[in-house]
């Protein structure tokens, strides 16, 4: 898996089709898997390709912070 801490070397990886704003976002330990959240959903690329992984949805109100465990 890519190195988060230089991901990309400072160039655009992927443009990322989210629908509504993003307002929080975190990488993997290791980056293999972003999450990006708005206002009612987290959801999961492939850093590397820019390609859907996944979602979760149902949140009632804003994701203003996530993060994921090193474990």
């Amino acid at each position: 898996p890519p190195d988060p801490a230089n991901y990309g070397g400072g160039r655009l990886v992927a443009t990322l089709p989210h629908k509504r704003p993003i307002q929080s976002m975190a990488i993997a330990p290791g980056g293999a898997i972003l999450a990006t959240a708005d206002e009612r959903a987290v959801r999961l690329w492939n850093p590397a390709t820019g390609e859907a992984a996944g979602s979760l949805t149902g949140s009632t109100g804003s994701i203003t912070a996530m993060a994921f465990s090193p474990d």
